[in-house]
């Protein structure tokens, strides 16, 4: 448990970091509090504590601008989330077997897991430089409405996404546990 609380802590810094990156603004110290909770609360339910972490950034988001529109805040909760998942699936399944490092048992928390996780942030980095993105004339154009036909399709995209790898990871579980009992 020790273990899954640690990889909690580095998978919501990581977002936490994504997250300060696009909003320009400083994240409390105070919500470190929420993966210690996710994980002790709802430890047994895997794809509860997955779909409370996902919820935790839409709500800071919320908690955080109350004057801006509801539909950037909602941006701004979903997408450190799904670029962490996004970046750490694409280091895991194509960069590093390119590398021949390959993962032995995903439902392990290991160095692999780890590593993965301190990875993500570096590399979203440098997508960004290399594609040169910058959030804030991004956060120009959704405030004055610019983007407006934009957004609505993005969080959509985004909140699917989230829900399909809640919806694969329940039905890992589902046909472990079935497998696992011997049931057929």
């Amino acid at each position: 448990m020790l273990l899954d609380i640690l990889m909690s802590y580095l998978k919501f810094f990581v977002s936490m970091l994504i997250y300060r990156h696009i909003s320009r603004q400083e994240f409390a110290w105070r919500w470190l509090f929420v993966p210690f909770l996710l994980c002790s609360r709802l430890y047994p339910c895997a794809t509860g504590r997955l779909f409370g972490y996902f919820l935790v950034f839409i709500a800071y988001s919320f908690y955080r601008n109350r004057n801006i529109r509801h539909l950037l805040n909602i941006f701004y909760g979903l997408y450190p989330v799904v670029v962490e998942s996004l970046i750490g699936r694409l280091l895991a399944f194509y960069v590093f077997p390119m590398l021949r490092i390959v993962l032995v048992h995903e439902a392990s928390v290991s160095w692999y897991d780890a590593l993965l996780e301190l990875l993500v942030f570096p590399v979203y980095i440098g997508i960004t430089k290399l594609l040169k993105l910058d959030f804030t004339d991004l956060k120009v154009g959704f405030q004055r409405q610019y983007f407006n036909r934009f957004l609505l399709p993005m969080n959509l995209s985004m909140f699917v996404y989230l829900l399909s790898v809640v919806g694969l990871v329940v039905l890992r579980i589902l046909f472990a546990c079935r497998c696992f009992t011997g049931n057929s």
